[in-house]
């Protein structure tokens, strides 16, 4: 399991790509776009989505804004 706090400016984004670990993205502050494999979500301060194993996963800020995303394997050991 890996957890790391992203620092975006307006206009950053870690771009869609799939992996083979779920992924949890909590919106500490600002606005982001979020990509899962339903489409592109806005989230904004305190809400919380589960990116499955296998689905697109991206995030794109609106403004700054601070997430924590936590990734950990599909299946645990």
């Amino acid at each position: 399991m890996s957890a790391v706090v992203y620092c975006f400016e307006e206009g950053q984004e870690m771009l869609p790509h799939k992996s083979e670990r779920d992924m949890s993205v909590y919106v500490e502050s600002g606005r982001v776009l979020v990509t899962n494999g339903e489409g592109k979500m806005e989230m904004g301060p305190n809400q919380f989505i589960v990116i499955p194993a296998g689905q697109s996963r991206g995030i794109e800020a609106r403004e700054q804004a601070i997430c924590l995303v936590i990734q950990s394997p599909s299946e645990l050991y």
